[in-house]
C-alpha cells in the first residue's frame, strides 16, 4: 500500500506542475489513488476503468477526473453500508470525448457540499 500511496503521491504532484497529460496517465494516477481507498474500503469498494487503446494519448488538463472520483466515493459509496462501484471511463462520440464518472451509491439527495466537484 506504501508503494502505491508514494506511486500515487509523486505521480499527483508532477501533474500539477504540466499544463497537460495523457489520459493513459491520469487513468494510472485513478489506479493508484483507487488502489490507496481499497485498502482503507476493503470489499466495500468495486472499481471499474475503461480506457479504450485509441483514447489513451488524447491529451487533457491534469488531476481533471480525480475530484470527480472522489467525490463519488465519499458523498456516493462511503455513505452506503455495503459500499458499491465507481467506474470511470472514456469513449468518443461523433467528434467529442466524453469522460464519465459513475457510482452506484446512495446518490445527490442530501449530500452537499461546499467544493467544486459537483459544480464541475
Amino acid at each position: 500500500m506504501l508503494e502505491v500511496f508514494i506511486r500515487f503521491l509523486r505521480a499527483s504532484l508532477a501533474a500539477t506542475r504540466r499544463s497537460s497529460t495523457t489520459l493513459a496517465e491520469e487513468f494510472a494516477l485513478l489506479a493508484d489513488f483507487l488502489e490507496v481507498l481499497r485498502v482503507r474500503m476493503r470489499e466495500r469498494l468495486a472499481v471499474r476503468l475503461d480506457l479504450p487503446p485509441a483514447l489513451e494519448g488524447v491529451a487533457l488538463p491534469p488531476m481533471l477526473l480525480q475530484p470527480l472520483v472522489e467525490n463519488a466515493i465519499r458523498h456516493g459509496l462511503e455513505p452506503k453500508v455495503e459500499g458499491g462501484l465507481v467506474a470511470i471511463s472514456a469513449r468518443r462520440e461523433g467528434e467529442r470525448l466524453v469522460l464519465e464518472v459513475a457510482d452506484s451509491g446512495v446518490g445527490l439527495g442530501g449530500t452537499g457540499g461546499t467544493g467544486v466537484g459537483l459544480e464541475n
